[in-house]
């Protein structure tokens, strides 16, 4: 049942305490790279990898960009 509840529902992390809501800022290496930030969502969202929700979630945290010696660039969730 577990390995199932976390294919269907992803894996629940056991916390103490629930976190106040918190959204933070994209790191400045994103905002830097905003139109391939989005090119990267675009996709996701295309390959439904992602989804678009309704309602913002109560935790959200920063993206980044990495990008390597030959230039490749690489979208990071901290």
């Amino acid at each position: 049942m577990f390995i199932l509840n976390t294919i269907e529902f992803g894996y629940k992390l056991p916390l103490l305490t629930i976190p106040q809501p918190k959204v933070f800022s994209n790191n400045r290496s994103a905002l830097n790279e905003s139109d391939f930030v989005q090119s990267v969502i675009l996709s996701l969202l295309e390959s439904h990898c992602v989804k678009e929700v309704p309602v913002a979630p109560e935790i959200v945290n920063p993206l980044s960009v990495s990008v390597n010696r030959s230039g490749k660039k690489r979208l990071i969730l901290d």
